[in-house]
């Protein structure tokens, strides 16, 4: 009944091939037409989970701050400047258009270190606009002259057409060594270009996505769906030379009746374990995995309706244009296969165990310490803000002051350690000329000691306070006033108004906040370790709840989870695969055996990654652990739809031979461009966590077709009463 269903909708497909195909070519415009008006979300805090605590703090941080503001940032070092010069500079650099203040102070051995000078440049407008590009544009031409370099803040990353235009070089490359054909890799771009535009445009009504999805969206996407072209081509290939005399539009409906359950159950595959992604807390995953999943729809839409059309027009131009491909002599492989089926399974089963044993040592990164030339030379400091009651100010005081103790803490900002901060009547007497002299102006003694009389020595103010006090004086004492300038009464109005707008950084109406600026890098074990006092010192001598909030604080919380999310999500992913194997098959051993297969591989990169002195990104390895489960999974699948083909009327030493002869194209052409181009793209990439990200597929891909070219084929004939159609334990 199935199978008749597929034939009639497969007819459908063929007949009506030109509507069918225009209609999706109109979609196609129209989505791509959507595509500038996508939403990108650069703020990955927006995607931490409900029930987080950074998150909640956001949230309230927003409520009694909203005024607060997170300027950009662009860091801009000179080296080897002479005095004169160092003024100069930040003269010229304060004229550039749009940079709303500067940073910099020659004291500072964070901004001067004898040969360096280190100017931070703020202004109000994002890290994507015209303006940040005029500043950019600005640094270049005004300052080529000097030995300078400069580095934006930006936290995010953008898809360089340059980027695109490579990964099409890069697939173009391989599809041209790899077909049979030089027409028809051009195809299969159209085609699978055609599903990224409507992917992308779709995700205009779905309220966008993360910059970290629309960077690898795309070409994840072409890397993913590339196999089902090569599918249905090979398949239409073969109905045309089992029967040369057969009109191509019945070859073509006998081949997306064969076609189908490849691709239909390699895709679903797919979307099963890029939809475990979802099931993250972290809601980066339901954001990529959503996006990846439809894309993957997407495609094998496009490869149902529009590939055929193609096919079936440009077939005179196919077959003249028809090529030689590489086709290795797999024979002694697969008789070695054969021989040593059961030590070969036996190495897969040691394999796995190793993995899963040695795979607990893989360190994990949430976020990515900088690498920049600048911050080599000036390392910028790593804020931990804390939110917390108005009502815990006192409390919070005493840890404040423990806190600029602390050798990592290179400076504590908060209330009571600014503004708010009290001083005995002996100690601000004794401040108040030097801090007026600063200022360019001169206080009377008598002044001073007016306004200090009959208090002890002892009795402690803050700088609020003194103001105040100075200002009831100036408006009941004329004998104050008058040992007062004109300049002076000025300035304690304008230090009046200066001390409002400080305290509406630090105080709101419920909360305050503390600034820590640590010194610690954005991930490593010290920095987390310290977060970890700080939380524990606050829990306990605070009353009411507080928030951390920061690069480094979000990295902390998803570290107090992430190991029991990642068993979640690849049971989710292999439970979900197993399935669809299952159903592919009817047989329970197959999809155990694949799913074991593949996960080995996701051991094995995690093992690699590690024994290469680097920790993984823990967005990578989910995203590796999903797409290596539904993805690479398929080429299994493809082997063993042709073992199982075979066995029915060879034996396993021959049918394993004819399996790898024909299945070996399609595994190196898809294999080939999901390493390649992930391996070069992610050098390409400015931002390092997609630059990662692309690379874990790079390494992960490649154990996976290793695995199943070495390891799968043995396992097979090994388990061959099991696996054959005839075997036992089938469902």
């Amino acid at each position: 009944m199935i199978k008749s269903f597929i034939q009639k909708c497969s007819s459908i497909l063929v007949s009506r091939r030109t509507l069918i195909g225009s209609v999706v070519l109109v979609l196609t415009v129209l989505c791509a037409c959507l595509i500038p008006f996508v939403p990108i979300h650069t703020d990955m805090t927006q995607y931490l989970p409900a029930d987080s605590n950074m998150k909640q703090g956001i949230d309230l941080l927003a409520q009694d701050f909203p005024e607060m503001e997170n300027p950009s940032t662009v860091r801009v070092m000179f080296t080897g400047l002479s005095e004169a010069e160092k003024d100069a500079v930040l003269d010229q650099l304060s004229a550039i258009e749009f940079v709303d203040s500067i940073s910099y102070n020659a004291l500072d051995p964070r901004c001067e270190d004898g040969t360096h000078s280190l100017y931070t440049l703020s202004t109000s407008f994002g890290y994507k606009t015209s303006e940040m590009n005029s500043i950019r544009s600005a640094l270049k031409k005004d300052f080529h002259s000097y030995n300078m370099v400069f580095s934006v803040d930006d936290p995010g990353g953008e898809l360089p057409m340059w980027i695109v235009a490579l990964a099409i070089v890069i697939v173009v490359a391989i599809l041209l060594v790899m077909g049979h054909s030089w027409v028809e890799p051009f195809l299969t771009l159209i085609v699978v270009g055609a599903a990224i535009a409507i992917n992308s445009g779709i995700s205009y009504f779905s309220g966008g996505m993360s910059d970290t999805t629309w960077s690898v969206a795309a070409i994840l996407q072409l890397i993913l769906s590339l196999d089902y072209s090569v599918i249905l081509q090979n398949r239409y290939r073969q109905e045309k030379q089992r029967d040369p005399s057969c009109p191509i539009e019945k070859a073509m409906t006998h081949a997306l009746v064969n076609a189908f359950s490849a691709i239909a159950s390699s895709s679903l595959t797919t979307v099963a374990g890029l939809l475990a992604l979802v099931f993250m807390s972290f809601r980066i995953g339901k954001d990529m995995g959503f996006v990846l999943a439809r894309g993957v729809l997407c495609s094998m839409l496009c490869i149902f309706t529009l590939l055929p059309m193609l096919l079936l027009s440009f077939d005179k131009l196919i077959s003249r244009s028809v090529k030689k491909t590489p086709q290795p002599d797999l024979s002694k492989l697969a008789r070695f296969q054969y021989r040593f089926r059961y030590p070969v399974l036996a190495v897969l089963v040691i394999l796995f165990a190793a993995g899963y044993l040695l795979k607990s040592s893989a360190g994990i990164s949430f976020a990515f310490n900088s690498t920049a030339a600048i911050d080599k030379v000036f390392p910028p400091l790593n804020p931990v803000i804390v939110l917390y009651s108005n009502e815990d100010e006192e409390a919070l005081a005493v840890r404040a002051r423990a806190l600029e103790e602390d050798p990592d803490v290179y400076s504590v900002n908060a209330w009571s350690t600014t503004i708010g901060r009290s001083f005995t009547s002996r100690e601000m007497k004794e401040m108040l000329p030097t801090i007026a002299s600063s200022m360019g102006v001169a206080v009377p003694e008598a002044a001073v000691d007016l306004m200090y009389l009959g208090k002890s020595a002892d009795e402690t103010i803050s700088v609020p306070e003194l103001i105040s006090m100075a200002q009831n004086l100036l408006e009941g004492n004329p004998l104050f006033k008058s040992l007062l300038s004109d300049e002076i009464q000025d300035l304690l109005l304008d230090a009046q108004n200066l001390l409002a707008d400080g305290q509406k950084m630090l105080r709101g109406e419920h909360y305050s906040l503390m600034q820590v600026n640590t010194t610690l890098p954005l991930d490593s074990e010290q920095t987390f370790a310290f977060i970890d006092r700080v939380n524990d010192d606050l829990t306990q001598e605070l009353s009411s709840p507080f928030y951390l909030i920061g690069n480094s604080a979000m990295g902390w919380e998803m570290s107090k989870t992430f190991r029991n999310e990642l068993n979640r999500i690849t049971l989710l992913t292999a439970g979900a695969v197993f399935i669809v194997v299952l159903f592919t098959f009817k047989s329970l051993v197959i999809p155990a055996v694949l799913v074991l297969l593949i996960q080995t591989a996701v051991y094995a990169t995690m093992i690699i990654i590690h024994l290469q002195g680097f920790s993984i990104y823990y967005l990578a390895l989910l995203v590796v652990q999903s797409i290596l489960m539904g993805a690479t999974i398929d080429y299994g699948i493809l082997f063993t739809s042709y073992y199982r083909e075979m066995r029915s009327t060879l034996q396993p030493p021959e049918a394993l031979e004819r399996s790898y002869t024909h299945s070996i194209n399609t595994i190196l052409t898809s294999g080939s461009i999901m390493i390649v181009a992930t391996l070069i793209l992610g050098y390409a990439f400015s931002n390092p966590a997609i630059g990662q990200i692309c690379h874990t597929i790079a390494k992960g891909a490649a154990c996976a077709v290793v695995l199943i070219l070495l390891i799968l084929p043995g396992a097979l004939a090994a388990l061959d009463r099991f696996v054959s159609n005839k075997g036992r334990f089938s469902v």
